[in-house]
């Protein structure tokens, strides 16, 4: 899952990271932690779309050559947890990645790793970005958008948390259409939030509280989305970039759901601390504890919604 463990943990309530100290208290909390439903996708790449290589040029009698026998393997699916990113925020990740790959002895500390991601950042500021109107198609439930001119990034959220707490989403709706302004983010209903961003200036903005600057575009909420590339383009999967380098079909599909810890503010008793007493009395069994969990988490999730 990459470095984006960290945002999901932020959704769960567990904070940002461990900052060092007992484990005593956490592994309390764990203990009292209420159960969740998490969305899980399939990420899945048709490379059918591009050109076949040009024909090898007829050769000399005179010179004697093999034919290569080396094919194009195709990108296995990829599970989808957290988020995908196409565009300005996957080239930042991808640089990032790149540079820690050639220069692992730079990334020691915790703050160098900050200093050469804001350095990654600039990088992919300098080179003036990527205008995706011109090669990326984007459909959600069957219907393509029009994606706005200058576009530079798409963001498909499962949670409300993106590079180290960042909400694009947001809860005010700015930038974007009046029928999507209600629309609340859940990461158990079924549903990718689906955002523009126009610069990395934009998902810094978001990162340290400016919504009014960020200005992020909610384009859509989805059960699912494909997009079509005409051009290479970075990617990011749940924090693991990587560069598509050929025209490529990539569809995102309701997977399942996963049973996850949610933390219990305070000391409070969960309902999950009640059916992990049941089974240990013999009032339940483990067919029906399992039942139990995902019925509460469900019910959870629809009340919060």
């Amino acid at each position: 899952m990459g470095g984006t463990g960290n945002d999901l943990a932020r959704v769960l309530g567990w904070g940002g990271g461990f900052q060092g100290g007992s484990l005593v208290h956490l592994l309390q909390d764990a203990g009292r932690a209420q159960i969740c439903l998490l969305d899980r996708w399939t990420v899945s790449f048709d490379e059918s779309l591009a050109a076949a290589p040009a024909a090898a040029p007829r050769q000399s009698r005179r010179i004697t050559w093999r034919r290569s026998t080396r094919k194009h393997e195709p990108r296995a699916p990829i599970e989808l947890c957290n988020y995908l990113c196409v565009g300005v925020g996957a080239a930042v990740t991808l640089g990032f990645h790149q540079m820690r790959e050639r220069r692992p002895d730079l990334f020691v500390l915790r703050f160098l790793n900050k200093v050469w991601y804001t350095w990654s950042g600039l990088q992919t500021l300098a080179s003036g970005g990527i205008n995706l109107a011109t090669s990326l198609s984007l459909t959600c439930d069957g219907v393509e958008l029009e994606l706005p001119q200058g576009l530079q990034g798409v963001v498909v959220l499962n949670i409300n948390s993106y590079g180290g707490g960042c909400d694009l989403w947001g809860t005010d709706g700015y930038g974007s259409d009046e029928a999507l302004v209600p629309l609340q983010h859940s990461p158990q209903d079924k549903l990718l939030d689906v955002v523009g961003v126009r610069s990395i200036v934009e998902i810094t903005a978001a990162q340290v509280g400016l919504p009014k600057l960020a200005n992020t575009v909610r384009l859509a909420q989805a059960n699912s989305v494909t997009m079509v590339t005409t051009a290479s383009l970075p990617v990011q999967i749940d924090g693991e970039p990587f560069k598509l380098e050929r025209a490529t079909t990539v569809d995102i599909s309701w997977k399942s759901q996963a049973l996850m810890l949610e933390k219990v503010p305070g000391d409070d008793i969960s309902a999950t601390e009640i059916v992990e007493w049941a089974l240990q009395r013999g009032i339940v069994n483990a067919a029906q504890r399992s039942a139990l969990l995902a019925e509460i988490a469900s019910r959870r999730g629809a009340r919060a919604a």
